[in-house]
């Protein structure tokens, strides 16, 4: 029993912070397409754009796109770096990423509408720091700044169930959840650019350095060895 509780609040977390990493996400993509006109939260489509522009011979705007793929690949570097480890597990040092995550968004909300490429690629390298913060849990692939992987997992999912295969509720709840969130952070995130404008980026950036400080301090708490009586 024990057991089972335990891993349900792990799992409770988990889905928390992955719908909110989720929101922010969209959030993101939607106000950095509205202000600078690419997607930086995934790159699938930034490297097809790049291979048409090749083609074309429009090499000024492949080179621009380029250096917004190049900022998300050092964000997850970056990531590597910070957490050491692509499977989720609570303790290890997410709090200092979120805090730096939140940090590049605060400077790129500041000056994305006199620097566009360079607001860009700040965005672009948070998402990047973001995507590779974990992409395994318990069997799963988990992404947070993308919906691609999503929906196919949820399609694998579902011709499984329809198979009459055992599938754990929790799985679906992880993958639709994900899915909304980032849908709902979206539509947030225009409503909020029409107000705020690109500081809706800083705006999310203050609210991430909270919460990573938050998690730093409860992980430093978590893991320091307790007093002896002695002390």
């Amino acid at each position: 029993m024990r057991n089972k509780d335990q891993f349900s609040r792990v799992t409770l977390a988990v889905l928390f912070g992955g719908f909110s990493l989720a929101a922010v996400a969209g959030c993101v993509n939607v106000v950095v397409i509205a202000e600078g006109g690419i997607a930086v939260t995934h790159v699938t489509g930034s490297i097809t754009g790049i291979s048409a522009d090749l083609a074309r011979g429009v090499f000024d705007h492949a080179a621009t796109v380029g250096i917004i793929v190049l900022s998300f690949a050092l964000g997850a570097t970056c990531s590597g770096v910070i957490i050491g480890d692509r499977t989720l597990q609570l303790g290890r040092p997410y709090g200092v990423a979120i805090i730096l995550e939140g940090a590049l968004l605060i400077a790129a909300g500041a000056i994305l509408p006199r620097a566009p490429l360079a607001g860009m690629s700040l965005a672009a390298t948070a998402a990047g720091l973001q995507n590779a913060f974990a992409s395994a849990y318990r069997g799963m692939v988990v992404r947070t700044t993308h919906a691609t992987g999503i929906v196919t997992d949820l399609g694998l999912l579902a011709g499984a169930a329809i198979r009459h295969r055992r599938i754990a509720g929790w799985r679906f709840a992880m993958l639709a959840g994900l899915l909304f969130s980032f849908t709902a952070g979206g539509i947030a995130g225009a409503f909020c650019r029409k107000v705020a404008g690109s500081a809706t980026l800083s705006v999310l950036g203050s609210v991430l350095i909270i919460a990573g400080s938050i998690y730093f301090v409860w992980r430093r708490r978590m893991l320091s060895p307790p007093r002896s009586a002695a002390a």
